[in-house]
């Protein structure tokens, strides 16, 4: 069961690493990490279509989906994103010479 942490005003980082700490000691330190935020799977996760991403999986709010989003075609991470715009760059200016 979580349990409630007093007086938090968000500025209070320790307070909130503590309560971090807290919600996640039943999880077992070996269970896998997803995401750009390192936890474990939990609720709608979306996986990205990057060969080479180095995540691969995303929890939907830590990337800005609601739940009930619907994903048509392939979705990429915003790494993965970021380097296929620089690829089709760097293609199209080598066909261009």
């Amino acid at each position: 069961s979580v349990g409630v942490v007093g007086d938090m005003d968000g500025g209070d980082k320790e307070g909130m690493e503590g309560l971090a700490s807290k919600l996640y000691s039943d999880v077992d330190p070996n269970e896998p990490r997803f995401c750009s935020c390192q936890r474990i799977s939990f609720g709608g996760m979306i996986a990205c279509e990057g060969e080479s991403c180095a995540i691969e999986w995303f929890h939907f709010a830590c990337v800005g989906l609601s739940s009930d989003a619907k994903i048509k075609g392939k979705w990429y991470c915003a790494s993965c994103t970021a380097e296929r715009r620089k690829q089709k760059k760097a293609e199209k200016h080598k066909g261009s010479k």
